[in-house]
């Protein structure tokens, strides 16, 4: 087995939840098979480890319909005798379904999040044409490895897959921090906000324009604190990180005093 996948946007180095989940997987499954991305020149392929990198894909937004990628993602299949094709997010599904149908490989798609969901969520006014192309995607495709079982059931019931190549892969996490740096890291935060060193502390971080985020946020905000809230509130705070949180939250300002710090 030879993987080559094809990686929409940078990654190198890994900073964003987004990023690490991409880099990660190409890691870990380079560990057991050999692995090849494509992605756009902007990555520093330095930071590549157990696969490598080419940077070969533009970082014009019309990169996403370039017929010409075509003949150069086929002949890299070919040069480097690829028998699995992965595209990260639907987007170059046109790509891949070309490629595999005029090459013997296989094809899966890493589905990061249901697409069109999170364009509706953000007010784009195309996202009911991205349903129709996401829905294709993921129908023609091999495999389709889904990042939760929700996301995985909704898809079942509105995209057409069948759930026979629908897969869950969760999102995978790694712990290289010592002890020691968490025991220092959490003298740091109790400082810089006035954080008792009895209390617990709580953390809730993710890119907060994003709906499955702020949803989230929701339920943390309206459900969880306020039992938390009644039953233990001396004994805890929770801490929320993230960039681009609506304005119709106010920056959390009425949760001020409900053991919520908005980071």
């Amino acid at each position: 087995m030879k993987i080559l996948n094809i990686i929409p946007y940078k990654v190198l180095p890994a900073r964003l939840g987004g990023e690490k989940a991409v880099v990660l997987f190409n890691e870990y499954i380079g560990k057991k098979k050999e692995v090849l991305a494509v992605s756009v020149k902007s990555n520093h392929i330095e930071h590549a480890k157990n696969f490598r990198m080419l940077n070969i894909l533009s970082g014009s937004r019309f990169r996403y319909c370039n017929p010409l990628l075509y003949f150069k993602i086929r002949r890299l299949i070919k040069k480097n005798e690829v028998t699995h094709l992965a595209i990260e997010h639907p987007y170059f599904g046109w790509l891949a379904y070309l490629l595999r149908n005029t090459l013997s490989i296989q094809w899966f798609v890493r589905s990061h999040n249901i697409e069109y969901q999170r364009s509706a969520s953000i007010g784009r006014k195309w996202w009911k044409w991205l349903k129709i192309y996401e829905s294709w995607v993921y129908r023609k495709a091999d495999l389709v490895f889904f990042i939760s079982e929700d996301d995985r059931q909704l898809a079942i019931k509105e995209t057409g897959i069948s759930p026979d190549n629908a897969f869950l892969l969760p999102y995978g996490i790694t712990e290289n921090t010592t002890k020691e740096e968490m025991g220092n890291a959490k003298l740091t935060i109790q400082k810089k906000y006035g954080i008792p060193a009895d209390k617990k502390i709580l953390l809730f971080n993710g890119a907060l324009y994003h709906h499955t985020n702020y949803d989230a946020l929701r339920i943390i905000l309206d459900e969880i604190n306020p039992i938390l809230f009644n039953k233990q509130a001396a004994k805890y705070v929770i801490i929320i990180c993230g960039k681009g949180l609506p304005g119709f939250f106010n920056e959390l300002k009425e949760y001020t005093y409900k053991n919520i710090i908005y980071a």
